[in-house]
């Protein structure tokens, strides 16, 4: 997760699930790590993320959404 190259490599996704990971990491490795993950969704597609993480406090080009208590950050279409 910290390679972005490896990570584009992998191609495009609609859905990206990355759950209890980000807790781990410092602010700049999560903002570097989210920023890969978001080039990596296609246009609409979605990232989920753990219950205790959130995104609220770094740049992203990702709009958080909120489903019947669930959060999940989706790519502009």
């Amino acid at each position: 997760l910290l390679d972005a190259r490896a990570i584009a490599c992998l191609g495009e996704f609609d859905v990206i699930f990355c759950r209890n990971v980000l807790i781990y990491f410092d602010d700049a490795h999560v903002q570097s790590t989210i920023d890969a993950l978001a080039q990596a969704l296609r246009p609409g597609g979605v990232l989920f993320i753990g219950v205790s993480e959130s995104l609220l406090r770094f740049r992203t080009q990702l709009i958080c959404e909120e489903h019947s208590g669930v959060f999940a950050y989706r790519r502009s279409p």
